[in-house]
This record gives C-alpha cells, structure tokens and sequence, in this order.
C-alpha cells in the first residue's frame, strides 16, 4: 500500500526523565549557568587587570622617559652655559673670574656625573640606566666631542691658554651629538606609547570578545534552558492533564456504561417478561398480535442496550482476554453501525512491554485505539468495511486498523482529541502511531511496537 505518510506523536520538549524532578533541573542549570558566569567574570576581571597593569606601568616608563629627556636637554643648556662663562672670564675683573670659574667647576661635576648617569644609571639622579643598543650607539658617538669639551672646559680652568677654536668646535660636535641622543630618545619613547595603543585596543577587542563569548555562552543558554524547562513543565502539566481527563473519561464511560448494563438493560429485560406474561394472557385473541410486537422491539432495545454497554465498558483487556475483547469489539461495531468490521488477530501475539505496573495495561491501550479508529472510520468516515488485524515479524508487532472510508487530511486533524489521545497511548507505551491515506480510498491506522523477547 502506497500513500500519503503521517505519523503522529505526542508534543515534546527537551528530553527530561520521568524521574528527574523540576527541582533538580533547576538547581543543575543554575550549577551550570553560575560556573560559565563566574568564569566569564573572572575572565573579564582578568583582562582588566592586566590593562590596568599595563596602563600603569606604561605611566610609570612615560614619567621616567619625560625624566630623562629633560635631563639630556638640560645637558645641552648646561654645556652652553660653561662655554659661554670660560668665554667672560678674560673679559671681567679678578674677583668675578674667579667666581665664574667656581661655578664653571660645580657645573662641569654635575654635568660629568649627569652624562655617566644617562648611559648606566643614577639611583640619586633619579636615572635608570637601561638604554636601548640604538641609544648606546648615539653615546658612543658622542663620547668623543664630549671628552674634547670636558678637555677644553677643564683646561680653562687650570688657567692654560685657551684655544677658542678648538673649544668652540668641540661645543658644536657635542651639541650636534646629544641632539641625536636626545631624538633619539624621544622616538623610542613616541613609539612605546605607540605599541601601547595597540596594545589597549588589542585588550579592549578581548573584553569584547569576552562579553560576546558571555552571551553566547552564559545568557544565550540560560534564556534557552529557561524556555525549554517551561516549556517541559507546561507540556508536562499539559499530558498530565490529558491523562487525568482520559481516565476520567473511561470512568465515566465505564460508569454509563454498567449504568446501561445494570439499569436501563435490566428494566427492559423486566419489561420484556412482563410484556411475554401479557402475551400469553392474550394468547387467542386479537390483541396478541399487539402484545408480540412490544415484545419483539423490547427484545430489540436490550441488544441495543447490551451493545452500547459493551462498546461503553469492553471485557478485560488484558493479555489473555485482548483477543477476544478485540473480537467482540468488531462484532458489536458491525451490529451497532450496519457495516462490515472484522478482526483478523494472532492470539500469540506479545503486547508491549510496560515497566511500570502502576501504569494502564497496555492491552487496554491497544483496545481504546482500535476502538478509538473503528468510530472515527464508522461514524466521520462513512466506512463501509473495516479490518482489524494483529500480525508481527521477528522484530515488531503490528496492530493495524483499515477502512474504505472518505478518509481525512491527518495535517488539519492533528490537535484533534482522538489523534492526541491515540498519540499518548502510544507514547506511554513505547509504540509508534502512524496514519495513512490508502491508495484506493480510506485510511489505516497502525501501532508498532517492538517484540518482547522470549524469556
């Protein structure tokens, strides 16, 4: 057989086992959501620490470099000026050239010292020594006009005669020199805030990405875990309510059920005997006739009674007793509807198998189905024939229900009550539910479960 393919299943929502308690899910998603925040805060903690150290740390290098570019210009004035004093002493009295050459000489220490402290350090200076091998080679170029300079400005002092010309270009060389040292310096100290640009904006990405993977991550899954737990709960709620109303169904459809048997069918029976008394106290005269009528169509409300209460409250549907049920299910429908309906069933067939004994025996699941798609197929379907048949293979078990019916569209009926209803049978069973639309008119409806091995 060929057709259209449906298959109806129960809602469902994130897999949560029947054991595990709403209670427990919650307390392990916020475990799970608490861990994955903490470690994205510290992550986040981290990262700005680490810019903080290096922000300050950067500070602390551009103070010294600040530091140390005023010292080395400074050394440029300082030079000028003890030139430009060597240069007056010729021109001023005794007494003032002597003061001048004091200052020439506390000057030139200073300036000695401040030069070596530039090039290895100077705790006292406030100089850290620690220059780059670029700025060592600028010293090293400039070691020789500084040692002329220091030569001239030392011999000016000792009262020798002075060569101007010599003095004067050591000056320049030495101007020249540590204004290469002091550019030099400078460049270094442009390029490291440089580097700490991109440095910032490298750890400023990081803790963008930190907070995007802290969505994905941590606010993503917990708005989802949220939802499909509601969902879950809803859903749960939702089949439990389903469930409650379904067995309060079949009881009250038992209750009406032996209400029929029990009440009305046992009235009529007394009914049907008085009006038999009536007969044969009338036995030879016209109203006889009369009496046998009443007799009859009594006769004929009983059956009806009887049927309605078996469809209403079946037999047992138990392992032993399905077969039979199934077979008096396909009888009654054939009397009650006029049609044909027969049920072709393997008496060794083996049910599905239900851990849980408090649930509802899944022999009377597999009726309420069969019972539940022979109406829909004699009632809505208008079927003329229906099959019931129970067949397996060496694997499943099939319980199949085939109509000649109109049929209907599965798509458009799937939140009917019945489809639902058949769905959660199964579902609470471990069967399957599918519904097709056969190639030559009506529709089959058909369980499949798997074989219970032998034991």
């Amino acid at each position: 057989m060929s057709g259209t393919q449906n298959e109806v299943t129960p809602e469902t929502a994130t897999p949560i086992p029947a054991s595990t308690s709403y209670g427990a899910l919650a307390e392990a998603t916020a475990r799970m959501l608490t861990t994955r925040y903490v470690l994205a805060l510290l992550a986040s903690a981290v990262v700005a620490g680490l810019g903080q150290v290096l922000v300050q740390v950067s500070l602390s290098a551009q103070a010294h470099d600040a530091r140390i570019i005023n010292i080395a210009g400074r050394q440029r004035m300082l030079s000028q000026q003890m030139v430009k004093d060597v240069l007056a002493i010729d021109h001023v009295a005794a007494a003032e050239a002597e003061e001048l050459r004091q200052g020439i000489r506390v000057e030139l220490t200073n300036w000695t010292r401040i030069h070596r402290g530039l090039q290895i350090g100077d705790a006292t200076l406030g100089l850290p020594g620690g220059n780059t091998r670029t700025v060592m080679l600028r010293w090293e170029a400039l070691e020789p006009a500084f040692t002329d300079l220091h030569r001239e400005l030392t011999a000016a002092l000792t009262g020798q005669p002075q060569d101007l010309a010599a003095l004067l270009a050591s000056q320049r060389r030495f101007l020249v020199g540590m204004e290469a040292v002091v550019n030099q310096l400078d460049a270094e100290s442009s390029q490291r805030v440089h580097w700490l640009r991109w440095i910032e904006a490298g750890l400023y990405l990081l803790l963008v990405l930190i907070l995007a993977i802290e969505a994905l991550l941590v606010f993503r899954p917990a708005i989802h875990r949220l939802r499909a737990s509601l969902i879950a709960r809803e859903r749960a709620e939702r089949r439990a309510i389903a469930h409650e109303v379904e067995e309060a169904a079949g009881r009250l459809q038992r209750r009406i059920g032996q209400d029929l048997h029990d009440g009305l069918g046992q009235e009529l029976t007394g009914v049907s005997f008085q009006a038999k008394a009536l007969e044969r106290r009338l036995a030879g005269q016209p109203e006889a006739q009369s009496a046998a009528e009443i007799v009859a169509q009594v006769q004929v409300c009983i059956a009806t009674t009887r049927n309605l209460a078996r469809l209403l409250h079946p037999p047992s549907a138990e392992v032993e007793y399905l077969p039979s049920a199934l077979r008096e299910l396909a009888e009654t429908t054939a009397r009650v509807y006029a049609i044909t309906c027969t049920c072709d069933w393997d008496d060794d067939l083996s049910l599905p198998d239900i851990q849980d004994a408090g649930e509802t025996p899944p022999g009377v699941h597999l009726f309420r189905i069969a019972q539940e798609a022979i109406n829909n197929a004699a009632r809505h379907g208008r079927a003329k024939s229906v099959l019931l048949t129970g067949r397996a293979t060496s694997s499943r078990a099939f319980l199949s229900i085939d109509d000649d019916g109109n049929g209907f569209d599965v798509a458009s009926h799937a939140d009917g009550m019945g489809l639902r209803t058949m769905a959660h049978r199964c579902a609470a069973m471990g069967a399957t539910l599918s519904i097709n639309r056969r190639m030559n008119g009506g529709m089959r409806v058909e369980v499949t479960w798997p074989m219970t091995p032998p034991a």
